[in-house]
């Protein structure tokens, strides 16, 4: 069965090479402005492909595995939704789609998603103990996954971030799935490595394509539907705590939510296009996208290990604790990369 899986995993990254080059000849050219990181007109919407590797990769291991548990209404939900959003953000990567049409389709796919079934109906809390949520639980859904479909849009500026912080973001789940007993995860865990995999041969490192709104949109709506997904309609798998993805995605949340409230005590209008991300903000400084890149890789694997401890060595109450060394982590990355950044005169001086 592993093998099976596998070879079919690989078909889903066949597929993701072939449509990333079929999109870089398509050329939906991104042309750079001042707030870009590239120098020359590129082609983007090289997210197609990781749509369409998953999508590959995931109906053939669906329909190779007859015993699978398969929640098809899930299932049902997450595509209509991907679909309206990807539809849009194609539209948007080619001709420009006004910010509130974005906002509206983007909102429109996460009622989908929690109509659906993907919701928090209780959250297991230190000093608390499980606490039910119930309609409030439906509006968490929807603003976590409104949020984390636009932090994944706003860190895909350089090469190979985003695809390799899906990539390392999956294998951890992967794993934590596996040591769950959640085969339905699994599987969409090695999608997502298969899907993005098959980009990253075209962008990393030399940038011959960028994901565009269509890719980096559509997998932050993917990991917010596997952190809502749960059990998956599997009623004896482990439940995967709720806190899992946002510790294994802690350093894309961290940077979006530190940028959007450093930018707000200094006074900047948050509706404004920026370059003062920290992985930016680290570029604008002189490292190289490889090494940005790799840094929030290296970020990523360290977020997999407290992910899978937190799920299998603490009771689930205790679960939220292990964000504690993640939040203290990033605070003095941010902390050190804001202080060189001003000493260059990148960032107003602070009072």
């Amino acid at each position: 069965m592993i093998l099976r899986v596998l070879a079919l995993s690989a078909t889903g990254l066949v597929v993701s090479v072939l449509a990333t080059w079929t999109m870089i000849r398509i050329a939906i050219m991104d042309r750079p402005n001042h707030r870009s990181s590239h120098k020359v007109a590129t082609p983007r919407s090289g997210g197609v492909a990781i749509i369409l590797g998953f999508l590959v990769a995931m109906a053939g291991c669906v329909l190779a595995l007859p015993d699978l548990v398969v929640p098809w209404a899930l299932i049902g939900a997450f595509l209509a939704s991907a679909a309206l959003l990807s539809t849009v953000s194609l539209l948007d990567d080619i001709r420009g789609v006004s910010a509130r049409w974005k906002f509206g389709t983007q909102l429109l796919a996460g009622v989908i998603l929690v109509a659906g079934g993907f919701h928090i109906e209780a959250l297991s809390l230190p000093g608390l103990g499980t606490v039910e949520l119930g309609f409030v639980g439906s509006l968490l859904a929807v603003a976590w996954l409104l949020f984390l479909t636009n932090a994944y849009n706003f860190m895909d500026g350089i090469n190979g971030i985003s695809g390799a912080t899906a990539m390392v973001a999956a294998l951890s789940l992967g794993l934590i799935a596996w040591g769950a007993g959640n085969q339905f995860v699994v599987l969409c865990a090695l999608a997502i490595v298969a899907g993005s995999a098959g980009f990253m041969a075209y962008n990393f490192p030399g940038g011959r394509i960028f994901m565009g709104d269509v890719g980096s949109q559509f997998l932050g709506l993917l990991f917010g539907a596997l952190t809502l997904i749960g059990r998956a309609g599997d009623g004896t798998s482990e439940l995967i705590s709720v806190f899992v993805v946002p510790m294994l995605l802690a350093v894309y949340v961290g940077d979006v939510l530190f940028t959007l409230v450093r930018r707000a005590l200094a006074g900047e209008r948050l509706s404004e296009a920026h370059r003062g991300h920290l992985y930016q903000l680290c570029v604008r400084m002189g490292a190289s996208h490889v090494q940005v890149t790799g840094l929030y890789a290296l970020f990523g694997v360290v977020q997999g290990a407290v992910a899978w401890t937190a799920q299998n060595r603490l009771p689930p109450t205790q679960i939220p604790l292990a964000l504690l060394p993640l939040i203290a982590g990033y605070a003095v990355f941010a902390f050190v990369v804001v202080r060189a950044a001003r000493r260059r005169g990148l960032l107003a001086t602070a009072g």
